[in-house]
């Protein structure tokens, strides 16, 4: 679609109330955007996607120089937060442990890579891994590797977080309003259409709901914050959006495990 132009009174709505779309609308609204509005087909703030229950550990080794420093931006970003009393971020440390030569020579590449984005890190032996982890099994393990500025983030408080300053600085934030179409105008999208989701049990919203039948919302600038939804709404758009939801958790069959210390 042809860009907008994006100034104070740009109308901005974000689809997904995760903490992708939070975290974007608490950056907007800091950096002055008088006019965002966040949508969610759950419940705020812990709406059923991957931010309600991602493990929430946070590496900023990635093979991207723009990813490592998102991540320890973000690490910094929430550096000594809490909500309504409750931590959300404890800086941990990180230990991937490798229990096959191609994994510890994986490792080795990874560690090559946070001496690169200047991320904290080192090599360290099976025994270093069992210091680091007491009570670990490391009979099978070759080592590992420990950066020890990773962190563990408590997903659904960041996004609380962020949200509750994004709404503090002028944002909107409805939950059980989904998306179901584009309008669009000569290229540009003038807005999106909605409809209410009905409540989930055990699950109240915490924001606003949008005022009884409303169907459209008007936006000059649309951003698509779904997730593993994002596929979905794409199509509505003649869009193929290239989105796959992967398992978190570890299995038998995979080689090596991620270990957390917990201080």
């Amino acid at each position: 679609m042809a860009s907008a132009r994006i100034d104070a009174d740009t109308r901005i709505l974000i689809i997904g109330a995760g903490v992708v779309g939070a975290a974007l609308a608490d950056d907007l609204t800091r950096h002055g955007m008088k006019s965002v509005t966040v949508v969610d087909q759950g419940p705020l703030y812990r709406t059923g996607g991957s931010s309600s229950h991602a493990p929430g550990f946070a590496f900023q080794t990635t093979g991207s120089a723009l990813m490592s420093e998102l991540a320890r931006r973000t690490l910094d970003k929430l550096d000594g937060l809490t909500l309504d009393g409750q931590w959300i971020l404890k800086w941990v440390g990180g230990l991937e442990l490798a229990c096959e030569p191609e994994r510890l020579e994986y490792l080795h590449r990874r560690h090559n890579l946070a001496r690169s984005w200047d991320v904290p890190a080192r090599m360290v032996s099976a025994d270093g891994c069992g210091k680091l982890f007491p009570g670990l099994d490391t009979s099978t393990v070759l080592g590992g590797l420990h950066t020890p500025t990773d962190g563990v983030v408590k997903a659904v408080r960041a996004v609380e977080w962020q949200a509750r300053r994004a709404i503090e600085n002028g944002a909107r934030f409805y939950g059980h309003t989904a998306v179901t179409g584009f309008r669009t105008e000569r290229g540009r999208v003038t807005g999106v259409e909605v409809r209410p989701t009905p409540p989930v049990p055990g699950n109240p919203s915490k924001g606003d709901q949008l005022p009884e039948g409303t169907s459209f919302i008007e936006a000059d600038i649309v951003v698509v914050c779904a997730g593993l939804w994002g596929p979905g709404l794409g199509k509505l758009l003649g869009l193929e959006l290239p989105m796959v939801p992967m398992e978190h958790c570890s299995s038998p069959h995979q080689p090596a495990a991620v270990a957390r210390r917990i201080q």
